[in-house]
C-alpha cells in the first residue's frame, strides 16, 4: 500500500434519475474548499455532456463517452482512472455512471489490484425515480437490478415531485427487492449529505477477481471539431439502446425560443444538451420527455445527446435543429 488510499464513491442510477445534479450539489455544497475532488463521468452517448455541465465547478474532470466504462475488458474505465490518478493525490474520487451501466463490474475492478493500492471504495450510491417503481419497463431492466444489487444507499430523488402513493411504492419495494442491509435517503434535487458518502461499503461487495492490466500508454481524448468545422453527429448503439449527439462550434448561436421548441418536441426517453442561445447559455434536460431548462455558467460549444429504446429520424431532427441556428443549414 502507497500513502493514503483515497475515498471512492460510485454514483449510478436509471436513466434521468438525477445523478448529474446530485453531483453539482455535492461539489456546490458539499466539498470542503481545501480538498481535491476528481470526478470519472460515464455517458452512453458519444458527444459529452455531463462533462460540459460539471466544467468549472472545482473538480477534475474526466468523461468517458459511448457506452459503458466496464465494457472492452474495463479498459476505459482503467485508462480514465489512471490518467487522473497520474496527475495528483486527490482527497475524493467520484464516478458516476451512465444509466444503462453496469456497476458491479466496475465495482470488482476498483477494488481489485492495482487500484485497490490506491482507492477506498466507500458507499455505493444508487438513485431511483419513485414515480418509476410501478413500471416494469422500468424495474425489469437488468441494468436497474444491477444498480439496487450494488448499492449500499438507495437514494429515492425527486421527492418533490413525488406522491404519497410514490412513497409507499418506494417502501414497498425496499421492502422486497432491496438488499437487507441497504440503507436508504428520501431526498430532492439531488441534495446529498456529506455523511452519506463516508458510509463504509457492504461485505457483501468483497469480490475479487483477477488482478487487471493497467494500460499506461493510453489516452482519452476529448471530442472535439476540426479547424473550420461547424458541427458533427455521433450515433451509437449497445444492446437494446440507441443514441444520437450533436457538437456546434461555439461560435453557432441558437434561438431560445425556437431550440426550445424542437426539443420540446423530441420524444425520447433521456435528452441531454448544453446550448449556446442568443439570452446565454442554458442546459436543456429530458428524462421521458419532460423538459426542464436552467441557465449555466458554462461557456463553450453547443452539445446535444438524445437516447432511446428505438432510432429515432435523426437527419430530420438534425434539419430542424439547424434551422434553429445561425447557420440554418449543413452549408452555411
Amino acid at each position: 500500500m502507497i500513502g493514503r488510499l483515497i475515498p471512492t464513491n460510485v454514483i449510478t442510477g436509471f436513466l434521468g434519475t438525477g445523478k448529474t445534479t446530485a453531483i453539482l450539489h455535492l461539489l456546490h455544497h458539499v466539498k470542503p474548499a481545501n480538498e481535491r475532488w476528481a470526478i470519472l463521468v460515464n455517458e452512453f452517448g458519444e458527444i459529452g455532456i455531463d462533462g460540459a455541465l460539471l466544467s468549472n465547478q472545482g473538480a477534475a474532470i474526466k468523461e468517458i463517452t459511448g457506452g459503458c466504462i466496464c465494457c472492452v475488458a474495463g479498459l476505459p474505465m482503467q485508462v480514465g482512472l489512471n490518467q487522473l490518478l497520474a496527475q495528483e493525490k486527490w482527497d475524493r474520487l467520484i464516478i458516476e455512471l451512465t444509466g444503462l451501466g453496469h456497476p458491479a463490474q466496475v465495482l470488482r475492478t476498483l477494488r481489485n489490484a492495482p487500484y485497490s493500492q490506491h482507492l477506498e471504495v466507500r458507499a455505493t450510491l444508487t438513485l431511483v425515480d419513485p414515480r418509476k417503481l410501478q413500471d416494469s419497463r422500468y424495474t425489469s431492466r437488468d441494468e436497474f437490478k444491477e444498480q439496487i444489487a450494488c448499492a449500499d444507499i438507495i437514494v429515492a430523488n425527486k421527492t418533490d415531485v413525488c406522491s404519497h402513493s410514490d412513497q409507499q411504492a418506494f417502501e414497498h419495494f425496499i421492502a422486497t427487492q432491496a438488499p437487507a442491509d441497504i440503507q436508504t435517503a428520501w431526498l430532492q434535487q439531488g441534495e446529498i449529505a456529506a455523511r452519506y458518502l463516508d458510509i463504509a461499503a457492504s461485505p457483501r461487495h468483497s469480490i475479487r477477481q483477477s488482478k487487471n492490466i493497467l494500460e499506461d500508454d493510453l489516452e482519452i481524448l476529448p471530442l472535439k471539431l476540426d479547424e473550420g468545422q461547424k458541427f458533427l453527429r455521433r450515433e451509437h448503439r449497445d444492446h437494446e439502446y440507441v443514441s444520437c449527439g450533436w457538437l456546434f462550434s461555439s461560435n453557432i448561436i441558437f434561438s431560445f425560443e425556437a431550440i426550445f421548441t424542437v426539443l420540446n418536441n423530441v420524444q425520447c426517453d433521456r435528452l441531454k444538451a448544453t446550448i449556446n442561445t442568443n439570452r446565454g447559455m442554458y442546459a436543456f434536460n429530458a428524462a421521458y420527455s419532460i423538459l426542464h431548462v436552467t441557465e449555466i455558467p458554462y461557456v463553450g460549444d453547443s452539445r446535444l445527446e438524445l437516447i432511446n429504446s428505438y432510432k429515432l429520424d435523426w437527419q430530420t431532427l438534425e434539419n430542424q435543429i439547424l434551422l434553429c441556428s445561425t447557420l440554418r443549414s449543413p452549408h452555411d
